[in-house]
């Protein structure tokens, strides 16, 4: 019974987040959306609890590491939607480069007037000719069928036009390291 109430749960809070990614595609484009004063950490936690069964499911060991914790003003859904994206991104290349210790690492800290959100994976990184494309429209490095390359793209205008911050890419000895800058004051 009490697997059966918890996935049960599960498919409720998977069910309401689908309604409300409807919801922002919908709004996308509109100049009048509202920002919603949040924890960054608050925001990470409600993503990583839609993926927390798949991580789980295929051996990834996810490891947060917060050091900023406090109240900003921004469009919660829309930088829920990145991480999620960002997360979904490193669990596919975990398990498309067969790595066997998979780990996605989760760092927020405070660098000058901007909070820093890091999400670093051991997949190996992207390759260097085309780590400059990844976040152009239309641009995949999954198969055909399994991505169509729109998820970057609008992970950056949401981070760089909507919230006013910057999306970068880049790669250490392990993997990718996905960095998103968010002004303390998105005014």
């Amino acid at each position: 019974k009490d697997i059966l109430e918890k996935e049960l749960k599960l498919i409720t809070e998977y069910t309401q987040h689908l309604s409300f990614t409807i919801d922002d595609f919908r709004n996308f484009f509109k100049s009048d959306k509202e920002k919603v004063e949040a924890k960054i950490e608050d925001i990470i936690e409600k993503a990583i609890s839609i993926i927390k069964t798949s991580f789980e499911s295929k051996n990834i060991k996810l490891i947060t590491n917060y050091r900023f914790n406090q109240m900003l003003t921004l469009y919660t859904t829309e930088v829920q939607q990145v991480i999620l994206i960002l997360l979904k991104n490193a669990e596919d290349a975990l398990i498309e480069n067969e790595i066997t210790n998979k780990k996605i690492k989760i760092l927020t800290y405070k660098e000058n007037d901007f909070v820093i959100i890091e999400i670093q994976d051991n997949a190996g990184g992207i390759a260097q000719d085309i780590i400059y494309k990844i976040f152009d429209p239309y641009f995949s490095t999954k198969k055909a069928k399994e991505g169509m390359g729109i998820g970057l793209y609008m992970s950056k205008i949401i981070i760089n036009d909507h919230c006013k911050g910057e999306i970068t890419a880049s790669n250490n000895q392990d993997g990718a390291i996905f960095k998103i800058k968010l002004p303390l004051d998105i005014s």
